[in-house]
């Protein structure tokens, strides 16, 4: 009676741990992915406009950020993002289909036009939150 109780035991222990595998290997690997874009933003820098040049374009550009928030009200977000000697702007997003959403109205309002990755001459990245 006791062995088919371990016996059990372990099987659950082991069925839960490959329930959990997924979630952790997802978890590491956009913990990993951020990680390395964060530090290659902070790497590559140099040149970038101040956060007060940042925050005075996305001032005269507020229709266009507006529109962005617009996709997914409380799930889409528009900020400056400070780095090592400037700034960039960063597009945060709740899903997929926000994300080419918004790529859509950076192309149709040609805030794109100048160089892909800027935003009217601003680096930009997308982070899916």
């Amino acid at each position: 009676m006791r062995k088919k109780f371990n016996l059990k035991l372990k099987l659950l222990a082991l069925f839960l741990g490959f329930l959990s595998l997924p979630v952790l290997t997802s978890t590491a690997c956009i913990t990993l992915s951020e990680g390395i874009a964060a530090e290659q933003w902070k790497l590559g820098c140099e040149g970038f406009p101040s956060v007060e040049e940042v925050e005075q374009l996305l001032a005269e550009h507020h229709e266009t950020v507006q529109r962005i928030k617009d996709v997914h009200p409380h799930h889409v977000f528009v900020n400056v993002d400070p780095c090592p000697g400037g700034a960039g702007i960063r597009i945060s997003y709740g899903n997929y289909q926000d994300r080419l959403e918004i790529l859509k109205i950076l192309d149709e309002v040609g805030a794109t036009d100048e160089a892909p990755g800027k935003f009217f001459g601003v680096p930009f990245r997308m982070n899916n939150i």
